[in-house]
């Protein structure tokens, strides 16, 4: 078998892996819609590893942050108000799940794109967010939503620090995550929102799943990420569970998928899913 870029699995450590997809003809990425929405067409190989199934894209593309600083983000005024739903119910658990959380918490979103999670929190508590995108960014100002780079994360600690959607664009998220961790104040929470790859559609199409993509390096399931965050917390404070089932309408799942023509709006039903397909990680710092 041919090298890896990892000696080690970031989850449980292993040291053995097989190649869950490769291919001899892979695509170039020169745009930022193959890089977010291109097929596995654009990714030459896959590995898994053999113990806890963690998988990694093993050959990483050079310079791929400047995809994130050009991204145009489309009118998504009606995936916000979905997405503002699935925040409402998270913060719910969350609170629901750690009654201690501060009344007035600082909350650090890490890759936390317009704001939608933290708008929940601005009436009681003090938001910063890190965020690639140039538009983004520009959207948060016009909100007072403070935006930190990673200096400015290391020269604080927070309540709260959360990741929907950011773990899976790590390369190594052992190392990542540990950074991270160490921004938590004692009793800070985690809060992590993944894609789950150990769900039945995403075993059954394999590297055709719509989720295995270029952006995404990491891929986990119930098994691989319990592992990780074992390394990170200790076993009684971790709470993984399926993320709250949501209508999402037709229109924004195509979106995903092979750049699919847009749904007319007779066809645009609400099909019920757990949001993005994902599982919620919640870890306390002892």
């Amino acid at each position: 078998m041919s090298s890896t870029r990892i000696s080690a699995c970031p989850c449980c450590k292993s040291d053995k892996f097989n190649i869950f997809f490769s291919s001899s003809q892979c695509k170039s990425i020169s745009t930022w819609q193959e890089f977010f929405y291109g097929s596995s067409d654009f990714i030459g190989d896959i590995y898994a590893c053999s113990s806890c199934n963690y998988r990694f894209i093993n050959t990483i593309r050079d310079h791929y942050e400047r995809f994130y600083k050009e991204q145009i983000l489309a009118d998504s005024s009606s995936l916000d108000v979905f997405r503002r739903s699935y925040f409402q119910k998270v913060k719910g658990r969350l609170l629901t799940q750690f009654s201690e959380v501060p009344s007035n918490p600082s909350i650090l979103d890490i890759g936390c794109a317009k704001g939608l999670w933290m708008e929940l929190w601005q009436d009681k508590g003090e938001v910063f967010g890190s965020e690639y995108s140039v538009e983004c960014i520009k959207s948060l100002k016009q909100k007072n939503i403070t935006v930190l780079n990673q200096a400015e994360i290391k020269e604080r600690k927070f309540d709260v620090i959360s990741l929907f959607d950011v773990l899976e664009h790590i390369e190594d998220p052992y190392a990542y995550l540990k950074q991270v961790v160490e921004s938590l104040l004692p009793g800070g929470l985690l809060v992590l929102g993944i894609p789950d790859m150990g769900k039945i559609m995403a075993r059954i199409l394999g590297h055709r799943y719509y989720l295995v993509c270029p952006m995404h390096f990491s891929y986990f399931e119930r098994k691989s990420i319990r592992f990780l965050m074992e390394r990170l917390f200790e076993p009684e404070s971790i709470i993984i569970e399926k993320s709250p089932i949501m209508n999402a309408d037709l229109r924004g799942i195509s979106r995903w998928i092979s750049f699919m023509p847009e749904i007319p709006d007779k066809l645009n039903f609400p099909v019920p899913i757990p949001y993005r397909a994902s599982l919620l990680c919640f870890a306390k710092k002892s």
